[in-house]
């Protein structure tokens, strides 16, 4: 499985302004992976790029884990 732009702006770089671009831009929140790494991440940026993603409003079956 190839992985997102999404997830590696957020889940592996926790960049802010690149996960607000590719989120304007329409990537997709529901990617299984971004969410999930960006959490694991801590300080006020990490609480940006995962707040980002909840606004763009991720199906929450795909946000359980």
């Amino acid at each position: 499985m190839k992985e997102s732009a999404l997830y590696v702006s957020a889940g592996v770089a926790n960049d802010a302004p690149l996960t607000r671009v590719l989120l304007d831009a329409g990537a997709d929140p529901n990617d299984f992976e971004a969410l999930y790494h960006a959490a694991e991440f801590s300080g006020v940026e990490a609480r940006e790029v995962v707040r980002m993603i909840l606004a763009h409003q991720p199906r929450r079956e795909w946000a359980a884990y």
